[in-house]
């Protein structure tokens, strides 16, 4: 699938005229959204524009920092977690394995509902 078939909306803070005008070239709208005082975006207010755009459900396409924080938040009702048993990054590996143990400790009176195994590699599915 592309932005060209579904509608897709970036959040960013950094002004990289480059990436903007590459990202706006793809079909992709792009919306500004500077940083907190602690330089952190801003999750409550992405999920507010995402509403008022009229979106029910999102996909958070990010790193550690990002899903962490939108999980302290309790943002996440539903949060798929895809295990690819091939170790690209030992950092990243790490960070993956910290956000597993967060999802099972903030979801553990929730449930899984659903694992799928796929090829070596796992999809879990967390539900509040």
């Amino acid at each position: 699938m592309s932005a060209k078939r579904i509608k897709t909306y970036i959040f960013y803070s950094n002004k990289n005229n480059n990436k903007i005008n590459y990202l706006k070239n793809k079909n992709i709208y792009l919306i500004y959204l500077p940083l907190d005082k602690n330089k952190h975006v801003d999750c409550k207010e992405i999920l507010g524009t995402i509403g008022l755009l009229g979106y029910k459900n999102v996909l958070i396409e990010g790193g550690y920092n990002t899903i962490k924080k939108f999980i302290d938040l309790n943002l996440i009702d539903v949060f798929y977690f895809f295990k690819n048993n091939e170790i690209i990054n030992k950092k990243a590996s790490l960070s993956f394995k910290n956000i597993y143990m967060i999802l099972k400790k903030k979801f553990k009176i929730k449930k899984i509902i659903q694992q799928i195994y796929l090829n070596n590699n796992t999809l879990t599915a967390f539900q509040k």
